[in-house]
C-alpha cells in the first residue's frame, strides 16, 4: 500500500511538464537537460537535490517568491523582480529578475538578470540567463518540485552551461556546486519552520 500511495502522489508530476525531467538526479557527473535549450550545446550542469519535511507549495512558493530571498537565502540574497510582482503567484514566463547572489567564485559576490522561462506551478520552474553571452557562455537554472507520500517535496535544481565559451568558468564549477547546496539547505530551513 505504501508503493501505491507513493506512486500517486507522484502523479501530478508525471503529467503535468515533460517526462524527461522525472528522471532527473543529482548522482554522478552528468550534463542536465533544460527547457530551452535540452541538452544542445552543453558545457556542464551543477545539481542539488533534498528532502524538505514541507507540502510542494510551501517549498515551491519558498523559490517562487523572489522578494522573499533576503529572509533565507544566503546564496542569492536578493532579488528584484518586476514592480508589480509582489508574491510567487505574480512570476510570470518572460519577465526578467535582478539577482543578487555570492560564491561564484568563492568569497565574490555578482549581480545578474535572468529571463523566467517555465512556470508550472507547484511543479517546475526555470529561467535563463544571458548576460556575456560572448565571454561565457549562456544557462538555464531549473527547480523541480517532487511531492512524496510522506507530504515532504523532493526538491532538486541544477543549471546547465552552455556554448563554447562556457569552459571559461568551467573551472569556477566546484564554486557552483557549493552554493547550489548551500541554497537547497537554506531553502529547506525555511520551508521546514513555515
Amino acid at each position: 500500500m505504501l508503493l501505491l500511495g507513493a506512486l500517486l502522489a507522484a502523479l501530478p508530476v508525471v503529467l503535468s511538464y515533460p517526462s524527461a525531467y522525472n528522471s532527473i538526479n543529482c548522482i554522478g557527473d552528468k550534463i542536465l537537460p533544460t527547457p530551452t535549450y535540452g541538452l544542445s550545446g552543453a558545457n556542464f550542469s551543477v545539481c542539488a537535490t533534498i528532502n524538505i519535511k514541507a507540502p510542494i507549495t510551501v517549498v515551491s512558493n519558498a523559490i517562487l517568491d523572489v522578494n522573499n530571498y533576503k529572509n533565507w537565502n544566503t546564496f542569492v540574497y536578493n532579488a528584484t523582480p518586476p514592480a508589480d510582482v509582489k508574491t510567487a503567484a505574480d512570476i510570470k514566463v518572460g519577465q526578467s529578475i535582478v539577482f543578487n547572489s555570492r560564491g561564484i567564485p568563492a568569497g565574490a559576490t555578482s549581480v545578474g538578470t535572468d529571463i523566467v522561462t517555465f512556470v508550472q506551478r507547484p511543479y517546475f520552474a526555470a529561467w535563463k540567463n544571458i548576460e556575456n553571452e560572448a565571454f561565457i557562455g549562456h544557462s538555464e537554472h531549473c527547480f523541480l518540485f517532487a511531492a512524496c507520500a510522506d507530504g515532504s517535496t523532493q526538491f532538486t535544481h541544477w543549471q546547465t552551461q552552455y556554448g563554447l565559451n562556457a569552459g571559461v568558468i568551467y573551472g569556477l564549477k566546484p564554486d557552483f556546486q557549493r552554493a547550489y547546496e548551500v541554497e537547497a539547505n537554506d531553502l529547506k530551513k525555511y520551508a521546514e519552520k513555515k
